[in-house]
């Protein structure tokens, strides 16, 4: 059966609005729990009021007539009744009623009516109770189903893997070994994967698996190994991808970070194996002897880290010399509707996706370290990770995480509970705050930020976060923008990306003419252009800029697979600023911007 893709996103929409109303259904039955609660409490003193009421009022001598009555008894040695029959009977009196006894007695019927109101009531919310579960249940089953319409098997990704390590093997002889092929994710998730994907497949046949020869002289079989799997575990899908190759060299992913200046010998003092190995998701850090167009081990892999991190996921990296590397990436099955764990810490309420949490504890405010499984790990203040004020208790919970083989003890002052919400993921730039991953819509209205756990193990490490802008620290004014024109969409895609990241309005043009007609209209503080493209070629765009005097003195970058001296002549001939090469390294590109751009 064939559904157009539009009617599955307004079903989806549906069911994020039923869940919204099951969350405000859930916040008026606690209201009305406390309403319940609150009539109790009232007819209870009114209870106690008309007991104390008609104790004094009504019958005043039961309690004052008891003791003398006894007293008489004792000193007069007899049983006798004291008073005539008469007076007993005047004191016992019912056919007359002063305002004291009429208002006793509505009183007492007002206690017997708010009785019967508040066992009506209880039987209704116990009644309203079953089918808030009975909603929830059916929700469930919804939010279930209609995922499961967007699930396609992974397989389908494998197909293009194929051929693509077909396509980049050439005559090299390599096994690809495939296997969970029946794992299924949501449509958007497995979109989200594919260059990534082929990123990292492409690095590991290119600069990953060496060449028979070599691996001859090794002891290794001349067939290079490429394995991937794919396997679940609990909401979460897990891809590795693992070569039998050089595997990657820690000591030049140091060097190299040092001599690109993307860090300094005191930052990599106390970092750990796994942190350096880390380091080619920097921008612009490579290891490979030579760059070719298909891959180059550390080019893009930043890209590769933001594409894996918009999907709400992570990646971790195995290495040993001359033996292979393995790439693990974690993504949710789907995207649609998470269980978020909502909690409070500095004074704001906060929302935790709950599948990474393993454990939940309460101890001291002034514990330190949380036990959890014969292991004991430092608690993190959630308040103090994000700079927010630290309230005073008694008591503090902790929850324990765990995000890609790493654990965080995160404490925080008080977790709310746990709610079933769609959370929508920020754009930019709120997406450069790796530390929250989106925002959901509470029962009430309130709009609660949710923490991403992998940014939050991040910013642990660094507090300032380091990913979050350029490691070259090019801080760009807003109001500067660059024109980006190429007729690859994921080319303006990517390379815009990166000039957003650093804080400069990104405008794209397809071809020449367009970028031409869109540098008549406005004002841009350079132009990065691609040579061959319909219409306008990148020369002939490069030509009409220079021989125009208020463009003439634009600053303009060529981003090209041409790497002949040829091209870069004439270019340099025409006028222009910098020559790169496609795979562009972004390091250089970032130097065009720092040099070439006004400020």
């Amino acid at each position: 059966m064939r559904v157009a893709l539009e009617r599955l996103d307004h079903l989806l929409d549906l069911t994020g609005e039923v869940i919204g109303t099951r969350s405000r259904f859930e916040s008026l039955l606690a209201r009305l729990k406390e309403i319940d609660d609150a009539l109790e409490n009232s007819r209870l003193r009114l209870l106690q009021a008309a007991a104390d009421f008609e104790t004094r009022y009504l019958n005043p001598v039961l309690s004052e007539s008891k003791a003398p009555a006894a007293e008489e008894a004792d000193e007069g040695g007899s049983s006798g009744i004291g008073k005539s029959v008469q007076e007993m009977f005047s004191e016992l009196e019912f056919d007359r009623y002063t305002d004291l006894n009429i208002l006793a007695r509505s009183v007492s019927e007002m206690v017997a009516d708010l009785n019967e109101v508040r066992s009506q009531l209880g039987t209704t919310l116990l009644a309203l109770r079953d089918e808030q579960d009975s909603f929830g249940k059916l929700t469930r089953s919804l939010r279930s189903e209609v995922g499961r319409i967007r699930l396609v098997p992974i397989g389908r990704l494998y197909q293009r893997l194929r051929r693509q390590v077909r396509q980049i093997a050439g005559e090299r002889p390599v096994r690809l070994e495939l296997s969970g092929e029946q794992v299924e994710l949501d449509s958007l998730v497995l979109d989200g994967l594919v260059e990534p994907l082929v990123h990292i497949v492409n690095n590991a046949i290119v600069h990953g698996l060496e060449s028979p020869e070599v691996r001859a002289g090794r002891g290794k079989p001349a067939e290079g190994l490429l394995r991937i799997r794919t396997y679940q575990r609990g909401g979460d899908a897990f891809i590795e991808v693992q070569d039998d190759g050089n595997g990657i060299d820690v000591e030049a992913v140091r060097r190299k970070a040092v001599e690109k200046g993307l860090r300094n010998e005191a930052d990599l003092q106390n970092l750990s194996r796994r942190e350096l190995i880390e380091l080619i998701f920097l921008p612009g850090l490579s290891t490979a002897a030579t760059i070719t167009q298909e891959a180059g081990r550390g080019v893009g892999m930043d890209a590769v880290w933001n594409s894996v991190r918009r999907l709400k996921g992570d990646i971790t990296i195995e290495t040993q010399p001359g033996l292979g590397t393995t790439f693990r990436l974690r993504v949710p099955q789907s995207l649609i509707v998470s269980d978020v764990l909502i909690l409070e810490a500095g004074g704001h309420t906060l929302g935790l996706p709950s599948d990474t949490v393993r454990a939940l504890r309460l101890v001291e405010a002034g514990a330190q370290t949380l036990e959890h499984e014969g292991e004991r790990y430092p608690i993190q203040k959630l308040s103090r990770l994000l700079r927010l004020p630290e309230a005073e208790a008694g008591e503090m919970a902790v929850v324990y995480l765990e995000v890609a083989g790493r654990q965080l003890a995160l404490g925080v002052e008080r977790l709310v509970g746990l709610q079933q919400s769609i959370v929508k993921p920020f754009e930019e730039p709120l997406s450069l705050l790796g530390h929250f991953s989106g925002a959901l819509v509470a029962g009430t209205g309130e709009v609660i930020l949710v923490l991403d756990p992998g940014g939050l193990l991040r910013l642990q490490a660094d507090p300032y976060d380091n990913r979050a802008v350029s490691s070259l620290n090019i801080a760009a004014p807003v109001q500067q923008t660059i024109l980006l024109a190429d007729d690859s969409l994921s080319v303006r895609k990517m390379v815009g990306q990166n000039l957003r990241r650093l804080g400069y309005n990104v405008v794209t043009a397809a071809d020449g003419q367009e970028a031409l007609e869109i540098l008549q209209e406005g004002t841009f503080a350079a132009l990065i252009t691609d040579l061959e493209m319909p219409r306008m070629s990148g020369f002939e765009l490069l030509e009409e800029v220079r021989r125009r005097p208020h463009l003439a003195h634009l600053p303009v970058a060529i981003l090209t697979t041409r790497a002949s001296a040829k091209h870069r002549d004439l270019a340099m001939q025409l006028g222009v600023n910098a020559y790169l090469t496609k795979p562009a390294d972004e390091a250089q590109l970032l130097q065009f911007l720092r040099e070439g751009v006004r400020t």
